[in-house]
Formats: C-alpha cells, structure tokens, sequence
C-alpha cells in the first residue's frame, strides 16, 4: 500500500483531492515499530503527526514508580501526535505500540499548511480533540465519583457506541484489547476487572464471550454510571 492509499483511507484527509493526496504522501514517512516500542516520549518535542495504518497504540501516562494508566487506546485510521503540533508544546503523554505497527508520520511545516489550507480538515481535528478532551473529562469523573463496576460500564456503553454492533442477542463489542489493558482503561487490576464483569453478566447486563462482549441491557449499564 502506497502512502497515498494510506491517507485515502484515513477520515481526516478524506476530502483531499488526488493531486493534494499525492503532494501528502511525497511529503510523509512510513515506519514500523515493534511490540512494546515506545512512538512518543511524554515531554518530547512534538515535531511529527502520526496515522496509524496497521496495530494499536496506547496512549499512557505513568507515575513516578512507574505505574502506568492507559489514557486511550487507538487503532488503524485514527491518529495522534497532533496537539503539540498545534500549541507547540511538548508531547503531554507517551505512545507505545502495543503490537507490531505501522504508521505514516508528517511533519509540523506539511501538517499545519494543510491544516491551514483545509479549513474542513481543521474542524475534522478539532472534533476529534473535542471528543478526547471529553473522554478525559468523563474518565476524571469516573475516578472520582464511581466504583469499579460503574466505570467499568461507562467504557462498556462508549465502545458500545463507537463500535457496537446490533444483533439478535443486544449490541455486540469485538473485544480488542486485553484484560490488562481494559482494566488499566478502568483504573483497576485484571482480577477485580474479571470479578466485575461476571457480576454485571450475572445482573443480566451482559453476555461475556471468548473474542466479545454483548451488551444485554445498555439501561442496566446506564443505571451503574447515572
């Protein structure tokens, strides 16, 4: 796949015109990491704009023992990096593939001249900042003022959301993530986060499978985070 077909395929650059993608791509690189590399250093200065082709990334701060909270987790078509391009500040969390991954990079001078000649690019942009800064806020929120099991719904009911597919048996969710990851999502351990789903499956909100999740009842969800 060409960095041209890369971008086709990424949302942000979708109303690009065949000529404005071709100067893109010339203007691009494509790097692969492997499992555990670390693509971004918190407190790095931000000099690149990265789209995910292929693998997932999380996105994670760490404490000073070096415990680590899994911001967000993000997969092929989304991107990152674009914040300290913007307000050039250095990178506010660091990135690391958690499995082999690819990615195009652009550089601040090619991503803010097409950030500035696009205003349609700019507003796809700012929504997607919009929506982070709202999962953070609702995460904060979540840590404060809910339980395990009530976090833990929330996550349920936003993958639901951004992801979930009807079926017969309630909204399913492919399970992507591992348990450790989900439960570093929900700011718990990996053996409160098993003993959690099993009480909202016995509570009949969902049905736990090997590779998803069904989703039984979104307002049995709902009543554990509202």
């Amino acid at each position: 796949m060409t960095t041209k077909e890369v971008f086709e395929k990424v949302p942000l650059f979708s109303d690009l015109t065949g000529n404005e993608l071709e100067a893109l791509s010339k203007a691009s690189t494509y790097k692969k990491y492997d499992k555990d590399e670390i693509i971004i250093h918190k407190q790095d200065e931000g000099d690149s704009f990265f789209s995910i082709v292929s693998g997932r990334v999380k996105v994670v701060l760490a404490d000073d023992e070096g415990k680590e909270f899994i911001v967000g987790i993000l997969q092929p078509k989304e991107f990152f990096g674009e914040l300290s391009l913007i307000d050039g500040e250095p990178r506010s969390a660091t990135v690391v593939a958690i499995e082999p991954t690819e990615v195009v990079t652009l550089g601040r001078e090619d991503f803010i001249r097409q950030f500035t000649s696009h205003p349609d690019i700019a507003i796809k942009v700012l929504r997607v900042l919009g929506r982070r800064l709202r999962n953070a806020n609702e995460s904060m929120e979540s840590l404060v003022f809910l339980d395990v099991c009530g976090r833990l719904a929330r996550i349920l009911l936003d993958m639901a959301r951004e992801d979930g597919i009807s079926s017969a048996e309630g909204i399913e969710i492919k399970v992507t993530h591992k348990r450790t990851e989900l439960a570093s999502l929900v700011g718990t351990t990996r053996e409160t986060l098993t003993r959690t789903l099993k009480t909202l499956e016995m509570m009949g909100y969902i049905n736990i499978k090997k590779n998803s999740f069904i989703i039984k009842s979104a307002d049995g969800l709902k009543s554990r985070v509202y």
